[in-house]
């Protein structure tokens, strides 16, 4: 798969060119290309270990790039030490000092800067104020659930007013209510503030409530950066497709019929117009993959319904149905959202798969099929 993924934009905030990292044999970060606007939230989702926190402490300057170059606001960040970059980073595990109270914690960072003691106090206050912090100021960090002490490390990044702000996974230890409400409470600040910011998760629920733009990294590299929507409608590569989307999107083995614009798949005896927009000299092995959303159903064989199979399994999610369908070797993910539709387990469905909607991937590389003219 290539790690052809350029972000550029005309005046970037932050721009990493070429970003490398290797430790000896491996390679954490390899050749990214990144371009952040200002005031924009950005998230790196992927898998652990592929290099979204070996990214973060490079542009902090906690860790040496092996090449490449990261600018911030127009300034060259090479040889700047972690305290000349104005850059601020929360970490997974919350760092508080636990022989200090809420408001020193807070205030510690710039008391060693040496700013004046009305001035801390000014701004605890204020940021107290954005994080809801107030009530707690008198405690000690013991005294603290988890999200509150979560809120209070966010706080003391936020004291020195940084020109960016780098939150790794800083949501990943509380549980799901908490999470999601920090997570909304993040992004509210955010939007208040206007700090530019990137965020790393793998939760890719988190990616697509909080981002105004993602990147996909995989093994080191950036895969493809977009909108949520973008990234959701139009996977560029087989990991982008497979890695986002709840339930996950069907992957069906497929051939593509040479100079005919066909394609022959498990799900049908004969064979489909290719979807819009592939391209029919991509090679003729393919993964054919749609997301469950579309796929129609119906409990009666008729037109345009022409795939059929049998229902494994229904999930109720109140919100949605969603359906594990037998379709002969192939098990699809179904959504269903529409009311007048019931079906039980072990019934016989039948399908209409979108084509519009349906992507193919090369299977020996992972790259999408597309056609020039698309």
């Amino acid at each position: 798969m290539t790690n052809a993924c350029t972000s550029e934009m005309e005046n970037p905030f932050l721009q990493l060119n070429q970003l490398t990292r290797t430790f000896d044999t491996k390679v954490a970060v390899d050749g990214i290309d990144l371009s952040l606007s200002e005031g924009e939230f950005f998230v790196l989702l992927g898998p652990s270990g592929c290099g979204k926190t070996t990214t973060l402490r490079l542009v902090a300057g906690l860790d040496v790039p092996t090449s490449g170059g990261i600018t911030l606001n127009g300034q060259d960040m090479r040889g700047l030490s972690p305290r000349d970059r104005n850059v601020a980073m929360v970490f997974q595990e919350h760092t508080l000092y636990p022989h200090m109270r809420i408001e020193e914690n807070l205030g510690f960072s710039l008391r060693m800067q040496g700013v004046a003691r009305k001035e801390i106090k000014e701004r605890v206050s204020e940021t107290a104020g954005l994080l809801g912090l107030e009530p707690k100021l008198k405690l000690w960090p013991h005294q603290l659930s988890g999200g509150e002490a979560q809120r209070v490390a966010l706080g003391k990044a936020l004291m020195c007013r940084p020109t960016l702000l780098l939150l790794d996974e800083p949501l990943s230890n509380l549980d799901l209510p908490l999470r999601r409400k920090l997570r909304e409470e993040i992004r509210t600040l955010q939007r208040r503030n206007g700090t530019t910011t990137i965020h790393v998760t793998h939760d890719q629920n988190e990616a697509m409530a909080l981002g105004d733009r993602i990147g996909i990294m995989s093994e080191g590299r950036l895969l493809q950066v977009g909108t949520p929507k973008e990234i959701y409608e139009q996977p560029n590569c087989l990991f982008s497709a497979t890695f986002l989307g709840s339930p996950a999107i069907n992957l069906i083995p497929a051939e593509v019929l040479p100079n005919q614009k066909a394609l022959r798949w498990g799900l049908s005896e004969s064979s489909v117009p290719l979807p819009r927009g592939a391209s029919n000299t991509g090679g003729n092995e393919v993964w054919a993959a749609f997301r469950p959303e579309d796929a129609l159903v119906s409990t009666r064989s008729e037109k345009p319904f022409d795939v059929h199979g049998e229902v494994e399994f229904v999930q109720d999610m109140g919100h949605e149905i969603r359906l594990f369908v037998s379709c002969g070797e192939n098990s699809l993910r179904v959504r269903i959202t529409q009311p007048a539709v019931e079906v039980t387990e072990g019934q016989t469905v039948y399908l209409k798969i979108n084509m519009e909607k349906t992507f193919l991937f090369r299977k020996d590389t992972g790259d999408r099929i597309v056609s020039d003219e698309s």
